[in-house]
């Protein structure tokens, strides 16, 4: 049995009651954090919480799905994941692997900062078209299309999207204001970004303004995302007014 488990969005308190049961009857626990991580639960509060060891898997041995699935073969394995386990397409194709095999498998579902994000902006969920990732621009010179691709075939649409921010391999988080500043120099016409920091947190943080403005505002310790509007509703503009400052 392989039974995937979101964590949600901050701390080990986040997991749903059948997600904490789940992992306490489980033989093995394994957990991936560089598709999202819980910023206030290191692996080691965790471990604490729930008085289970937790094995941390890099990004190939996930890929791969070997040791994973080799394991649920003959055990109870939870995998454990950050946010709701199905919104990212690595935990879809485990899944896949693993029914490949014959093995049943569950997901237990958590809060998701795709709809989280609802609750911190006033942004009504069903004007959110598809999402995206802006990922590091670590090379001179490079600037990824895809993302600022993605945000103009939602503006044709006139749907908002939640941009989320790049984590990197060694630790490094994107901070909204960042985003805000690729997005003021791209050749999309944008007059509006959104800024959120800590969703699922007591100290969660919204900004809303021009990009030049969010570029310059300080959000504060990860995590952080940025959300483009399309044309806002009239609850939407109240909303970002008393939500995000707009």
């Amino acid at each position: 049995m392989l039974t995937f488990v979101g964590l949600g969005l901050y701390d080990e308190r986040d997991v749903t009651l059948k997600g904490r049961d789940e992992i306490a009857d489980a033989d093995t626990a394994y957990a991936e954090f560089y598709t999202s991580v819980l910023p206030a639960a290191p692996v080691e509060d965790l471990e604490e919480f729930h008085a289970m060891r937790i094995e941390v898997l890099d990004r190939d041995e996930v890929e791969s799905g070997t040791r994973v699935v080799d394991d649920a073969e003959e055990n109870d394995v939870v995998f454990l994941v950050g946010g709701d386990p199905m919104v990212s397409t690595t935990h879809a194709e485990l899944r896949l692997r693993a029914l490949e095999r014959g093995i049943e498998t569950r997901v237990v579902h958590a809060p998701s900062a795709a709809t989280a994000v609802c609750g911190a902006t006033g942004l009504q969920n069903y004007r959110f078209g598809a999402s995206t990732t802006l990922p590091f621009d670590d090379h001179d010179g490079w600037e990824p299309e895809s993302p600022f691709d993605r945000v103009a075939d939602n503006l044709e649409r006139d749907l908002h999207t939640l941009v989320y921010l790049d984590i990197s391999d060694d630790g490094r988080y994107m901070r909204a204001s960042d985003a805000a500043e690729r997005i003021e120099a791209s050749e999309l016409d944008v007059p509006t970004v959104v800024g959120v920091a800590r969703l699922g947190s007591d100290s969660v943080h919204t900004f809303a303004g021009a990009p030049e403005e969010v570029a310059d505002h300080d959000f504060g310790s990860p995590l952080h995302l940025l959300v483009v509007p399309a044309s806002l509703h009239p609850v939407e503009e109240e909303s970002l007014s008393a939500l995000a400052g707009m």
